[in-house]
């Protein structure tokens, strides 16, 4: 059953008296929103002037974007609906490697480093120095 209320005159001369919203596309690729709103008996304008951009996504992303909407928006047009999607800005993600992983390859280095110093020995003394720079080899020759 459905019922169908009448508005009374009040309501007929508010809406009369506040504009309908306006869109305007510009030649240069801009979008001009003019809304109204009334608060308080005041009528606010707000002018918002949006850039047009195109950007490239991902083949799979365009192919998405395609799909027809389901649900409480299978009637709205293609697009964003501004009433029931909220866009925010983009976020940069910054990943950062697993500290536990950078100690790691910092004690590898460490040990690599000093085995090749342990690799250097003397012939004469076995000590851990070059055979060249020996302190004894006037001594031990």
């Amino acid at each position: 059953m459905t019922t169908t209320t009448k508005r009374d005159w009040h309501h007929q001369v508010e809406h009369e008296r506040i504009p309908a919203n306006e869109v305007h596309e510009t030649s240069d690729g801009k979008t001009i929103r003019i809304e109204y709103r009334e608060d308080n008996g005041i009528i606010y304008k707000t002018t918002k002037t949006y850039r047009n951009q195109k950007l490239k996504v991902l083949p799979i992303v365009a192919e998405r974007k395609k799909w027809k909407k389901f649900g409480n928006a299978a009637n709205d047009p293609p697009g964003i609906n501004t009433a029931t999607t909220k866009v925010d800005d983009d976020i940069t993600m910054q990943f950062i490697s697993n500290k536990e992983d950078a100690k790691q390859d910092e004690d590898k280095l460490i040990k690599e480093a000093v085995s090749t110093l342990k690799k250097v020995q003397c012939r004469l003394c076995k000590g851990d120095h070059w055979t060249t720079k020996c302190p004894y080899k006037d001594n031990l020759q």
